[in-house]
C-alpha cells in the first residue's frame, strides 16, 4: 500500500506541480501547505472543489484529479477487501 501512495504522490507531483513548489501551489489554491502535502502523500482526498482549484492553478483539467483520485480510491478498496478476503 505505501507504493500505492507512492504513486499517487509522484504522479501529482509529475504531473501536477510543474516544478512548482508546495508552497506556491498552496497560496495560488488558497490553501495551507498542509493540506497540499497530505493531497501529494495520499492521506487528504481531492474533492470536486480541490480539483477545481487545482485546475486553475496548474491548468490541468478538473476532471483529471477526480478521475485520479477515484482511480486511486478504488485501488485502495481492492487493497482492502484482498486482505479480508486473505485473511
Amino acid at each position: 500500500m505505501k507504493k500505492l501512495f507512492k504513486d499517487f504522490g509522484t504522479q501529482l507531483i509529475t504531473i501536477g506541480l510543474k516544478g512548482i513548489s508546495q508552497t506556491d501551489l498552496a497560496k495560488r489554491m488558497g490553501r495551507p501547505v498542509k493540506t497540499i502535502n497530505e493531497i501529494i502523500q495520499g492521506k487528504a482526498a481531492i474533492t470536486p472543489e480541490t480539483a477545481i482549484q487545482l485546475e486553475w492553478a496548474l491548468d490541468i483539467p478538473a476532471s483529471f484529479w477526480l478521475e485520479s483520485e477515484r482511480n486511486y480510491r478504488l485501488e485502495l478498496a481492492k487493497i482492502d477487501i484482498a486482505k479480508q478476503l486473505i485473511k
